[in-house]
């Protein structure tokens, strides 16, 4: 095609034949024709190409996402029992810290279940914390003797990280420390006081 029209350009140069003038037009229009054509078929076979990309890369995602949300529920499934296993045959520390704890007159603005403390209940199936409360934005340890160890002190730090990067304070009681018990429930008042108030300003602000 690009021979035949460039020897037809070439014998139209040279030819004042209003016929061959008139061929020369039609060729350059029929040949922008199927350049438009065929970029307007590039363009389309682009889009398309890129259409079923984005949907099997959503097709993928969401495949990833439900697998990885059955393993989470089996993970939490899992860990749910074991936190039944612990409420059911619980520590001597846990035991000590209870008894204790119940009798505390924490005073607390809000009563839902948000608010409320949890005892050996998983926390986003990862830990199963000591006590956990999700409103108020604490974590309770209770560090029996075992955790003196240098391996458990090492996942005990990641443990607090993990919490930490989550905005939880956490509080770390040893097993029958009367004194780190009582700065333990101290750091638990200052909590609930500052959650209380920021709480207040923000439904006051509704």
């Amino acid at each position: 095609m690009k021979k035949y029209v460039k020897s037809e350009l070439q014998t139209l140069i040279y030819s004042n034949d209003d016929e061959k003038s008139s061929n020369f037009t039609e060729l350059k229009d029929e040949m922008r024709t199927r350049s438009f054509n065929r970029l307007k078929q590039k363009q389309a076979d682009y889009k398309r190409s890129e259409f079923l990309k984005r949907r099997q890369r959503r097709k993928i995602k969401a495949l990833k996402k439900k697998r990885r949300n059955e393993r989470l529920n089996i993970r939490e499934d899992r860990l749910s029992m074991f936190g039944e296993r612990l409420e059911a045959n619980l520590p001597a520390s846990e035991r000590w810290f209870r008894e204790l704890y119940f009798k505390e007159d924490i005073k607390r603005t809000f009563s839902e279940d948000h608010f409320k403390d949890q005892y050996n209940v998983p926390f986003n199936s990862t830990f199963i914390p000591d006590v956990t409360n999700r409103g108020y934005k604490y974590i309770i340890e209770i560090d029996g003797g075992y955790h003196n160890t240098p391996e458990q002190q090492f996942k005990d730090a990641k443990r607090d990280h993990y919490f930490i990067k989550r905005e939880y304070l956490v509080i770390r009681i040893k097993d029958r420390d009367m004194e780190s018990y009582t700065a333990g429930i101290e750091l638990i008042k200052a909590r609930v006081k500052e959650i209380d108030e920021l709480e207040l300003k923000r439904r006051n602000r509704k």
